[in-house]
């Protein structure tokens, strides 16, 4: 009996270990899928196809209404990316008012530090494939 509590207990804990060793690394590969927008063509698509399911849209329905989606989707856009150049902007800014007030030796621990963030920023959930320090232009 107390062999097989101990086999149990000792199969409940492998079983423990590997869920959070596998939950870790899958976290660290789903994150930009999970929280990146869709590219804009294709959720110009999930949503018209949406819409048509849900609503029933008819032929001429969907060529009135797709149009309309278009532009919604590339305003969409165009405000995100615009939200992370101001992002970027107000982080510059306070970086710099921070950096005003280290002294020489704590200046050089912050530009490490925010190489960091940078770096942990563009692999967590930054634009995928820029830089954060380089966001696009308005279009």
């Amino acid at each position: 009996m107390k062999e097989a509590n101990t086999k149990l207990l000792l199969s409940l804990i492998a079983m423990f270990l590997f869920g959070g060793v596998s939950g870790a690394l899958l976290e660290g590969y789903s994150r930009p899928f999970l929280f990146s927008p869709p590219p804009p063509d294709q959720m110009e698509e999930s949503l018209m196809s949406f819409l048509g399911r849900r609503l029933h849209l008819l032929p001429g329905q969907q060529e009135t209404i797709h149009p309309i989606v278009s532009d919604f989707v590339h305003r969409t856009e165009s405000l995100r990316l615009q939200s992370l150049r101001q992002f970027r902007d107000l982080s510059d800014e306070t970086d710099n008012r921070i950096s005003e007030v280290l002294t020489p030796d704590q200046k050089g621990d912050w530009a490490k530090l925010r190489k960091e963030r940078d770096e942990d920023l563009q692999t967590r959930g930054g634009m995928p494939g820029q830089p954060p320090s380089r966001l696009p232009s308005a279009p």
